[in-house]
């Protein structure tokens, strides 16, 4: 699941451009938000924190690390209560994303990504911190590091706290990777609506909703971008179509009559050259 992080190019204006990489910030981009997920399922922002509920528009809910050693990391906390009654749980879950230096210190543990790098560590329980959130105390702690930018949308998911204490298992039914599969089309006037037949991609506090177990084994995660842009003759000012896609790599690789491998490009973007984009249209918008 780390292809929520969207292919940016700048958006067409005049003629076509090379994009430029950004040089003028040294440390990571990583998402930077949070939310709390109540016992009835309901997801709530905390306070003072975007929250993480749509990376169709990833700019909102990015920062720029001040540290430029930091990886990216996302932590998710659960808060575990017995009803004296019923003897049934409730469990309140919060989840943040955002640089290390801002996540990394857990009660009195500090847990750094130079140690576990591309990687997730469960807190253990002797080392749970001692904070409360609404009278529910912690009862399971995991934190991931990632090395990339916005790498760090995927959640860290331990199996929620039922009766006592659990160690997580890992899934090892599924071959292929988990990826996120899911798709938008953000309008000139900037609106983001849904493609046909695929979910929209505007939530990742609860990524199940929109992640799949890609069929072919070595299968990379996948993000696509299209820019769909035309000239209105009267004023001569474009307007842009944007078709975002996020799925496994066999979905997405086939590119007009080009293929595109992860195994020759692998953690990387590539930008298709102008010759040769596919010759297919959204609205009558040309590619």
């Amino acid at each position: 699941r780390c292809n929520a992080d969207d292919p940016i190019p700048p958006e067409p204006t005049s003629g076509y451009t090379t994009p430029s990489a950004d040089t003028t910030k040294a440390g990571k981009q990583c998402y930077n938000c949070g939310y709390r997920k109540t016992p009835s399922g309901e997801v709530e922002a905390l306070p003072d924190l975007a929250e993480c509920n749509d990376f169709a528009t990833p700019d909102d809910i990015t920062t720029t690390c001040s540290n430029d050693g930091d990886c990216c990391a996302s932590l998710k906390e659960y808060f575990i209560t017995i009803d004296e009654t019923t003897k049934e749980n409730s469990t309140v879950i919060i989840g943040r994303h955002g640089c290390e230096t801002d996540l990394s210190h857990i009660g009195e543990q500090t847990v750094l990504c130079s140690e576990h790098t591309d990687q997730c560590v469960n807190i253990e329980h002797a080392s749970l911190p001692d904070h409360q959130d609404n009278n529910v105390t912690v009862s399971d702690i995991e934190i991931c590091f990632c090395s990339g930018d916005r790498c760090n949308a995927d959640d860290p998911l331990p199996p929620e706290p039922t009766s006592g204490y659990t160690t997580p298992s890992a899934d090892t039914t599924k071959a292929g990777k988990q990826c996120y599969n899911c798709g938008y089309r953000k309008t000139p006037s900037g609106e983001v609506e849904a493609l046909p037949d695929l979910a929209e991609c505007n939530d990742f506090a609860t990524p199940d909703d929109i992640t799949t177990t890609c069929s072919n084994d070595g299968d990379c995660c996948a993000s696509l971008k299209e820019y769909f842009i035309t000239i209105d003759e009267t004023t001569k000012e474009n307007s842009t179509v944007i078709i975002g896609r996020h799925g496994c790599e066999t979905d997405l690789s086939h590119i007009g009559e080009q293929t595109v491998l992860c195994s020759e490009h692998t953690d990387q973007c590539v930008n298709i050259e102008h010759a040769s984009l596919p010759d297919h249209q959204d609205n009558n918008v040309t590619v």
